[in-house]
């Protein structure tokens, strides 16, 4: 038997320097804007000079606003927070400072403070109807850890643009004409910056020292002496010691011959095995380390045919030839775990030299001269040699690979880690509930087109989009879900919960109007109503704030009033005329309303026979027709033959019948007899009698 050992001593250094650096909470400076303009999206009255608001100098943008009047927005952009917060920083909140003042204590507030997110109002209604200071103050809205109810990136904050700003609006809550100023506006954003990547250095110093060492033992008959030639330094020595006895009842004049045949074949196979594992996502200079690992195999096959015809007394003569056969066979199999990227500066090589070759054919050719007759012998052979083989090959093993990237590292995948999926939302005009939505899809490199679902969280169909709106019917929790997709299979989903405000609706107008035909006096008693308070963090509306306005539809002046009120008109012409009604809250949201009836003055006529004392009708007498209220005469007629007498194209008013004619005397007018008469309806059947 040959037994091979390989044994391998390995020293190896590595040096690992890495620097990590943990996220910190920061601030920018108190930033002002470059531009602010008029925004005309609520309110009916344009700030003056709204440029003036982007510096703190005492020179202002203003807008003067008469009880219950409201301002556009005065909205303020261009920040260019670009260069002050990190990329990838997280938003934790945004402070609003507005320097202003008002004309007059206890009258302009605030109506509405916003902030502009991707070019559109949005977020969380600041304001709290706060009225502003007498003496020139920042007024603080926002926070640190607030972010106006939205989720923001650094590229919605960053821009020098009109996508990122804030807004605001004031009106007047007490009496008389005041002005709104504002000096100046300045933000800041708080953020969280981005935890820096690792940055390794790995090396690795390899020293293998493989020693190979054979030990072959095996067992012969004859004695040999065998010369092993090995290719490397292997120097196999063999000793052998037969013992041959011959036990035989010979036959004289017999000539035995015995050759035997012995062929024994060494094979040794060394294995070197390297294993390295370096850290992934290093930046290395390594040398890698090898563990060889050999191992040796060693066969011999001896065959040996001897055919001996002995003669007693005979003395063998051993003459064997020996050819060894070693044969070694190193297979080295590196095995290498780099890190991807790793690049070495020094690739290691090494030349084996660990193939010995050993033949040993051994012939064995004994001639014996028997003395005996021939005879049949039996021959007991024992040939049981004992060869201390002192076969130790020393195999200097000077490895050199050449081990570059092209090699086939075993190496450790870095899991890619899934999509992040998260969405933000705004809440428009709180008078419609509409939300509005947008998707947020963060890939470790380029993400593919996702599929985007929306559940509203209200029982009504799902949308689609990665920006959608939904109109909700009522107020109150809301929950909406958004799940990603990719070819029909999930990635990613994301729920948020908000919570709409009762809607702050215009007004609804209403009135009871009565016509009264015989005055041409129309009446409209305002019966409108209003939501209530408001559902934002102004003041309520309630029905106290409601202007009312009635047009009389004549080119008259319109009257003025507050909800509730008894509104009256009298028509000094004829005609058909509509009455509108239109009631105002205190955010100048109005509706209106028509009267079902027309206003629909016409002339009277008034008619009547003139008499003499007996009865008997007067012709040609005069009648005239005078306003019991201003003393004016309106008409002048004569009866006809029967007395009779009309007179039409008459307003509203109490009249006078005064009736002359010479020889007769007739009663004086706002008398018993001639009482003023009431001009509503046309009057008929008057009889005017003269005195006797």
């Amino acid at each position: 038997m040959n037994r091979c050992l390989l044994a391998v001593v390995a020293v190896s250094t590595a040096t690992c320097l890495s620097t990590v650096y943990a996220a910190h909470a920061a601030s920018t400076s108190a930033t002002f804007p470059g531009s602010c303009v008029d925004d005309a999206t609520v309110g009916t009255l344009a700030w003056t000079n709204p440029g003036n608001a982007t510096t703190s100098n005492n020179v202002r943008a203003t807008r003067a606003l008469n009880s219950g009047q409201v301002s556009h927005y005065l909205k303020c952009t261009n920040f260019n927070f670009g260069a002050s917060i990190p990329p990838g920083s997280t938003i934790d909140g945004i402070l609003v400072e507005w320097e202003k003042l008002s004309s007059q204590a206890s009258t302009i507030r605030d109506n509405s403070v916003r902030i502009i997110q991707n070019g559109s109002i949005a977020g969380t209604e600041k304001s709290a109807g706060a009225f502003w200071p007498t003496t020139e103050a920042f007024a603080s809205y926002g926070g640190s850890a607030d972010t106006w109810g939205l989720t923001w990136t650094v590229a919605q904050v960053a821009a020098n643009d009109t996508t990122f700003g804030v807004v605001i609006s004031a009106s007047n809550g007490g009496t008389g004409s005041r002005t709104a100023s504002v000096d100046s506006v300045r933000v800041t954003i708080s953020f969280t910056t981005p935890t820096p990547t690792v940055t390794a250095t790995n090396t690795r110093t390899v020293t293998p020292t493989p020693t190979l060492t054979r030990t072959t033992t095996p067992t012969y008959t004859p004695t040999r002496t065998p010369s092993a030639t090995a290719t490397g330094t292997n120097t196999p020595t063999f000793t052998r010691t037969p013992t041959h006895t011959q036990t035989a009842t010979p036959t004289p004049t017999s000539t035995p011959s015995r050759t035997p045949t012995y062929t024994p074949t060494a094979t040794v196979t060394a294995t070197e095995t390297a294993t390295e594992s370096p850290t992934p996502t290093s930046t290395a200079t390594s040398t890698p380390t090898y563990t060889p690992t050999a191992t040796a195999t060693a066969t011999e096959t001896p065959t040996e045919s001897p055919t001996p015809t002995p003669t007693p007394t005979s003395t063998p003569t051993d003459t064997p030839t020996y050819t060894p056969t070693a044969t070694a066979t190193v297979t080295e199999t590196p095995t290498e775990s780099p890190a991807p990227t790793t690049t070495p500066t020094e690739p290691p090589t090494y030349t084996p030299t660990a193939t010995a070759t050993a033949s040993e054919t051994p012939t064995e050719t004994p001639t014996e001269t028997p003395t005996a007759p021939t005879e049949t012998p039996t021959a007991t052979s024992t040939n049981t040699p004992t060869v201390p083989a002192t076969n130790t090959p020393t195999v200097t093993s000077t490895p050199t690979p050449t081990v570059s990237p092209s090699a086939t590292p075993t190496a450790t995948p870095t899991a890619t880690p899934p999509p992040a999926v998260t969405f933000s939302y705004s809440i428009g005009n709180p008078n419609t509930l509409i939300v509005t939505v947008t998707a947020t899809v963060t890939c470790a490199g380029t993400c593919p087109s996702f599929d985007f679902e929306w559940d509203w969280g209200d029982g009504t169909p799902h949308d689609s989009g990665q920006t959608s709106s939904h109109t909700y019917a009522t107020p109150g929790a809301k929950l909406i879900t958004l799940t990603v997709t990719l070819s029909g299979e999930t990635v990613g989903s994301a729920t948020r919960s908000l919570t709409l405000p009762n809607p702050d609706l215009p007004p609804t107008a209403a009135g009871a109007c009565t016509w009264n035909a015989n005055t041409w006096t129309m009446t409209v008693l305002d019966v409108s109503s209003d939501d209530g308070p408001d559902a934002d963090t102004l003041p309520g509306d309630g029905t106290a704030s409601l202007q009312v306005v009635i047009d009389w539809g004549d080119g008259s002046v319109k009257s003025y009033g507050k909800q509730g009120g008894l509104f009256t008109h009298t028509y000094i012409s004829t005609g058909a005329f509509s009455v509108t009604q239109k009631v105002i809250d205190s955010k100048l949201q109005a509706n209106s309303t028509t009267c079902a009836g027309q206003a629909t003055p016409t002339y009277f006529t008034v008619s009547g026979t003139v008499k003499n004392a007996s009865g008997a009708p007067l012709s040609t007498a005069t009648v005239m027709v005078k306003s019991a209220t201003t003393g004016i005469i309106a008409k002048t007629v004569y009866t006809d033959t029967t007395g009779l007498f009309s007179v039409g194209s008459l307003k509203p008013d109490k009249y006078w019948i005064v009736v002359s004619k010479r020889g007769y005397t007739f009663p004086a007018p706002d008398t018993l007899g001639n009482p003023a008469i009431t001009v509503g309806p046309n009057s008929g059947g008057t009889i005017i009698t003269a005195d006797p």
